[in-house]
C-alpha cells in the first residue's frame, strides 16, 4: 500500500469540519427558539380569544335578557362601548371569581356593542342585529366579534289566517 505524504495514522476532524458542524447546530437551535417563541405568542392569542368569547357571550346574553325583560317597544338601535373591565364589573361578572388583581390584564381591553333594528320585507316582525366586538390590542388578530339577530317584536300586522281564527273563537 502506498501512503500519502503528511498523513498520520490517526484520523479525526479538521477545524473546518468542526466549525461547520457548530454553525449548523447553532442555526438549528436558533430556528427552534424562534419557532417556540412564535408558538407561545400564538397560544397567548388563542387564550385571549377564548377569554374574549366567554366575556362576549356573557355580555350579549345579559344585554338580551335585560332588553327582553323590559318588553320595550321603542327602537333600541344604537349601542355602547368602553372598558371591558368596567362593563364586567357593572354586570357583576367578576364577583366570586377570586382575587380581583388577577383581572388587571383586562384594563387594556375594550368592547363595542352595536344594536341595529332590521325590518325585513313581507315580515310581520321586527328584528335586532347585535354585534359585540371585544378587542385587546392593535392587530387584526386581537379581536373577537360575536353577532346575532333576535326577534324584537311583532309589528301588529295579522295575516288572513290569524283573523279567521279570531272570529271562530267568538
Amino acid at each position: 500500500m502506498r501512503k500519502n505524504f503528511g498523513e498520520s495514522p490517526e484520523s479525526g476532524f479538521t477545524l473546518v469540519e468542526v466549525a461547520v458542524a457548530i454553525a449548523l447546530l447553532g442555526l438549528g437551535l436558533m430556528t427552534l427558539t424562534a419557532l417556540s417563541v412564535r408558538l407561545m405568542d400564538d397560544t397567548r392569542e388563542e387564550i385571549n380569544r377564548t377569554k374574549a368569547s366567554f366575556f362576549a357571550q356573557y355580555i350579549l346574553e345579559t344585554t338580551l335578557a335585560d332588553r327582553f325583560s323590559q318588553n320595550s317597544s321603542a327602537s333600541t338601535s344604537g349601542g355602547n362601548s368602553g372598558s371591558l373591565l368596567q362593563k364586567l364589573k357593572e354586570l357583576k361578572y367578576l364577583e366570586g371569581l377570586g382575587n380581583q388583581a388577577d383581572f388587571n390584564y383586562l384594563q387594556s381591553w375594550n368592547y363595542q356593542l352595536t344594536v341595529e333594528s332590521i325590518t325585513l320585507p313581507l315580515s310581520t316582525s321586527a328584528f335586532e342585529k347585535y354585534l359585540l366586538r371585544i378587542y385587546w390590542g392593535e392587530g387584526a388578530n386581537q379581536e373577537f366579534i360575536l353577532e346575532t339577530i333576535k326577534k324584537a317584536k311583532d309589528l301588529g300586522q295579522s295575516t288572513t289566517q290569524d283573523s279567521n281564527n279570531d272570529q271562530s273563537d267568538t
